[in-house]
């Protein structure tokens, strides 16, 4: 950012504003101009043809800023760049702040034409690159405005050129538009807030190179899982893998291969279980299985099953056959037993395994060192 446009931010829109913003905000609030351009359009050639109809004159200014938001709507597009972008919505603001006082001055309050700026509200208050200090000076600058413009036309006798069945139909037009504006910003913006919110809890609990649950995620699934099984009285048992020989892998054939050997590990594992169980990167090249209603007896069953179908099947990645093995450790949860101390058997029972000469599955002891 240069230091001119730097001091430009600081002074008009906050130190808060110098960073970008993200690109949602900015392609949502592009969008909503975008479309409001289109709007307004819609809207001044309808005044148009209305004041056309009744012989008024101000139908060829409702024409023209009906016209102008047509080019209006090309720079706002999301291919301009900012500069473009602000100064193009600068300019309809003024337009539309100029037109909507013309008119309401030469109607009066008889049809509350003024009350059609109220729509600009919203658009100030969704804007990605204002603080909230300068959205707060505008909208109260703006609101002291429509309060004193309020004043003003209620000084201003109505047009003797509108009949009451006309007056009456724009003075609900005037009222309705700029609350279904509104409403309809506020659930758009509802909306987005929702979406992003499930796409944080996403990331927050799913490995990003696997797709996978994450331990986070994990922790929660067996949670709920323990509880259930304890409730109902039927067994829970987690299967601790892990990748036999992989700092090899990497050290031979890149990082970038590596990363490739645990996704497809991860999604054979995802295809090798019940849609019921649960499967987490629990960490580097371990992954961890969760499997409701499954004692030691199934879930080794289970284990020995999935190590020698990925040990039979080889991984295709970035131009190289590789033959991978797994090594498994089994532990079904014991009577009032904590998913750590489950979990620490599956480990101890796991590099026992590794100890004993790698792919191969090895159920936990009841027993086990002290945490």
């Amino acid at each position: 950012m240069s230091a001119a446009r730097r001091i430009f931010v600081m002074k008009f829109f906050g130190p808060e504003a110098e960073g970008e913003d993200t690109e949602t905000i900015r392609t949502t609030f592009r969008l909503v101009v975008q479309r409001s351009t289109f709007l307004i359009a819609a809207v001044c050639l309808f005044d148009s043809a209305m004041f056309y109809s009744i012989g008024d004159e101000q139908w060829w200014w409702c024409l023209s800023v009906s016209l102008a938001c047509l080019p209006a709507y090309y720079f706002v597009d999301l291919k301009r760049s900012f500069p473009v972008f602000l100064v193009t919505v600068l300019l309809i603001i003024a337009v539309i702040i100029w037109y909507g006082t013309h008119v309401a001055l030469r109607f009066g309050s008889g049809i509350n034409f003024h009350f059609k700026l109220i729509a600009i509200l919203p658009l100030i208050a969704v804007s990605g690159r204002m603080s909230v200090r300068a959205k707060w000076i505008a909208m109260v600058a703006f609101t002291a405005w429509m309060i004193y413009l309020d004043y003003r036309v209620t000084l201003t006798p109505n047009s003797p050129l509108l009949n009451p069945l006309v007056s009456e139909f724009m003075r609900a037009l005037n009222y309705g538009l700029p609350l279904l504006v509104i409403a309809a910003v506020v659930l758009h913006y509802f909306q987005l807030v929702t979406e992003q919110q499930a796409l944080l809890k996403e990331h927050a609990t799913t490995d990003p190179l696997t797709g996978l649950m994450n331990r986070r995620r994990l922790r929660e699934v067996w949670t709920l899982a323990e509880a259930d099984g304890r409730r109902g009285s039927f067994p829970l048992s987690i299967v601790l893998c892990d990748v036999d020989r992989f700092k090899s892998i990497n050290d031979t054939y890149g990082h970038d291969v590596g990363d490739g050997v645990l996704q497809q590990l991860g999604q054979a594992l995802r295809n090798e279980v019940r849609m019921t169980d649960s499967v987490c990167r629990w960490g580097g090249e371990e992954f961890l299985l969760l499997l409701p209603h499954s004692d030691s007896v199934q879930a080794m069953v289970t284990a020995n099953r999935i190590r020698e179908n990925i040990a039979a099947m080889p991984l295709q990645i970035g131009g190289h056959t590789l033959n991978v093995t797994i090594t498994m450790g089994v532990a079904t949860l014991q009577h009032e037993e904590k998913f750590e101390d489950a979990a620490h058997r599956a480990d101890v029972a796991l590099y026992a395994g590794k100890a004993a000469g790698r792919n191969r599955t090895m159920a936990a002891a009841t027993h086990y060192p002290a945490l």
